[in-house]
């Protein structure tokens, strides 16, 4: 009974890599990650580059070592026991690839806002109506006469001048207009007329 037991502790113990991930000047490369390849184990270099990685079988593992603007680093890794690994990376130029954005052909940019949400929603003025577009908020104005101010995601667009609205493809504002009362104003606009909001 007693052999069976040593040989159940031997077959559990476990080992920790440990080290320091540092560049060709010896300072410390905080944020780099050291991953064993073919397993889950993986940990960050903290501030002064120094890593941890336990409960690790005895073995030989592959360890990669990663940072953004360096070489990448694998080595083979026999582990035995406790071991200390210092890691030196050799920076490099950091080359992206260019990222370009563009609308599917059959996209459109619209979107409407149809009869459901305004049944979802109290609307009793354009303003209710205006404020069903994603990102708008609006703010009533000091003062009567005046258009209230409009502010899309999180952008000042003075009282209106800044964005195009239209009724039945009738401008409401024009981009020329200059600072005065009543551009982009909606407010002879009845509400329960509304089919859709684009």
């Amino acid at each position: 009974m007693a052999a069976l037991s040593l040989t159940i502790l031997a077959g559990a113990q476990t080992f920790t890599l440990r080290g320091r991930v540092a560049d060709a000047g010896s300072d410390p490369v905080p944020g780099a990650s050291v991953l064993l390849v073919n397993t889950t184990r993986t940990a960050s270099a903290d501030a002064n580059g120094t890593y941890s990685i336990s409960g690790l079988k005895p073995g030989t593992y592959t360890a990669r070592v990663v940072f953004i603007g360096f070489t990448p680093q694998e080595m083979q890794v026999d582990l035995k026991g406790d071991m200390t690994l210092d890691i030196t990376l050799v920076e490099t130029a950091v080359d992206l690839k260019e990222v370009s954005v563009s609308p599917r052909s059959d996209a459109t940019l619209t979107q409407t806002i149809g009869s459901i949400d305004r049944d979802l929603r109290p609307v009793q003025t354009a303003q209710d109506l205006l404020k069903m577009v994603p990102g708008l908020f609006i703010a009533q104005h000091a003062g009567g006469g005046k258009a209230e101010q409009i502010f899309l995601r999180g952008f000042d667009i003075d009282h209106g001048t800044d964005v195009y609205l239209s009724v039945d493809g009738m401008p409401v504002n024009m981009v020329s207009h200059a600072h005065g009362q009543g551009y982009a104003d909606l407010h002879f606009v009845i509400p329960e007329t509304v089919d859709r909001i684009n």
